[in-house]
């Protein structure tokens, strides 16, 4: 569940829910949406609860809840998810992967301060550029001359400077000199200032492989399919990667390349004397990363880790503790004792070890072979687990498709055809598959059709 807010200035909340198909296929599917008058967590539970029950949705059927970090849905105390656990013990609060790791990165980018000025140099030189037609046309001939890629706002921050900061440079300087206007004059001279400089350089070489690859782990963590135990592996995976970049060795790699960089772009490259260098490294470099790292133990450590590394246990034909059954048992309702006789057949069942051993793949397995009959509270278990979602992003996927249908052009259609072209656009897979001469039928048979489409 999230919430946006439309053109017309009102609160609109997108409900999606998480499941195990009757093909053993995870599905994603949005199933309301509506206009919210405030966003208490009382009214958004409401909202929620409603929208469930309009669906014939059994609350006590929920395993997991996930939303972002927000205070009125994540609350421990009076937010959403605690709320809905008054209702549904075993509804476990899932804080949305990406937003942690989005998080993550921000808490560490802002923990020293050059790292905090190099990024508020970064932003100033985007809307130095951007807030002036003029300004940016001239970016636009560097970049011709130089045959470089065009600057764009939609260009990750760091590698866009990388890519273009020669065009940079050399559009400042020649802003600097055919400007008129003393404020912009000295903008321009303070700007080209603050990046012709070694550190400057030295910051974009160290930050730019760091932020990569957390942005390439955020984008996986958006896919709809992905199931806890890769999300959290994948987030394990990343925390090793850091720790392997906090060396000696790596520091003086990244000097390296910011001198060539330097000297490549005519920049001095006056690199500091070794007292210098070395608190770089520690107060800046290593900061950030051991900050990084700090967070993801932090952040990651929800309430359903146990679960997930359970349930990875169970994937890998590990055998559980007794404590790590009785907890899944009861987070997914079945029996510890029949759970554990079952783990101990499948965990030798020859037939399954030969299967694609994801979690995807072991449920259309257990389906297909007509396992799930053997390994009933097993597969119950996994189905649950598979529900489990990781991440908010299909709501925030669902809202991108707000502004299009809901534009300032089309701003005072109602809320019930607002809400009937939501769901044909976000579930046009569904739509695609509708067949359109029952449709037509339906539509004719309604007395009252521009009211009720039959939706």
């Amino acid at each position: 569940m999230d919430e946006a807010t439309d053109v017309t200035h009102h609160e609109q909340a997108a409900i999606i829910v998480r499941y195990a198909d009757k093909d053993m296929t995870i599905q994603e599917r949005l199933i309301w949406v509506t206009a919210v008058e405030n966003t208490t967590a009382e009214n958004l539970l409401q909202t929620l609860l409603c929208a469930l029950k309009m669906v014939e949705i059994d609350t006590s059927k929920i395993v997991s809840q996930c939303y972002d970090g927000a205070a009125n849905m994540s609350g421990g105390i009076s937010g959403v998810q605690s709320r809905l656990k008054e209702i549904q013990p075993r509804a476990i609060y899932m804080h949305c992967f990406g937003h942690c790791l989005n998080l993550v990165i921000a808490d560490a980018m802002a923990e020293v301060q050059s790292t905090r000025n190099f990024f508020g140099s970064v932003q100033s030189i985007y809307n130095f550029i951007e807030s002036s037609p003029h300004r940016h046309a001239i970016l636009e001939s560097v970049m011709k001359r130089l045959l470089t890629d065009k600057w764009t706002c939609r260009a990750e921050a760091v590698n866009s400077i990388d890519e273009n900061l020669q065009s940079i440079l050399q559009a400042l300087e020649e802003i600097t000199e055919r400007t008129t206007r003393p404020r912009v004059v000295a903008e321009a001279q303070a700007l080209l200032k603050n990046i012709s400089t070694f550190e400057f350089v030295l910051h974009m070489v160290a930050l730019q492989p760091m932020l990569n690859k957390c942005k390439i782990v955020s984008n996986f963590l958006q896919s709809e399919d992905l199931d806890l135990v890769t999300a959290l592996e994948t987030v394990a995976s990343l925390k090793e990667n850091l720790l392997q970049m906090r060396s000696d060795e790596e520091a003086s790699a990244i000097f390296s390349r910011a001198k060539t960089l330097c000297d490549g772009l005519c920049i001095d490259a006056d690199i500091p004397r070794r007292p210098r260098k070395e608190e770089w490294k520690v107060r800046s470099y290593f900061q950030v990363i051991d900050k990084a790292v700090a967070d993801i133990d932090r952040r990651f450590n929800q309430e359903a880790t146990d679960i997930i590394r359970t349930c990875g246990k169970i994937l890998r034909k590990e055998k559980p503790s007794d404590d790590e059954f009785n907890k899944i048992a009861a987070q997914f309702d079945v029996p510890p004792a029949e759970l554990k006789t079952e783990f101990e057949l499948y965990a030798t069942d020859e037939g399954i070890w030969q299967a694609n051993i994801s979690l995807p793949g072991l449920l259309k397995h257990l389906q297909i072979s007509g396992r799930d009959n053997v390994y009933k509270c097993l597969s119950k278990v996994l189905v649950g687990f598979a529900s489990m979602p990781v991440t908010s992003s299909s709501a925030e996927r669902a809202f991108s498709k707000m502004g299009i249908i809901k534009s300032k052009l089309r701003s005072t259609m109602t809320q019930t055809r607002f809400i009937s072209l939501m769901l044909l656009s976000v579930e046009r897979e569904l739509v695609s598959t509708m067949d359109t001469d029952e449709v037509l039928k339906l539509f004719c048979e309604k007395t009252h059709r521009r009211l009720d489409f039959g939706f």
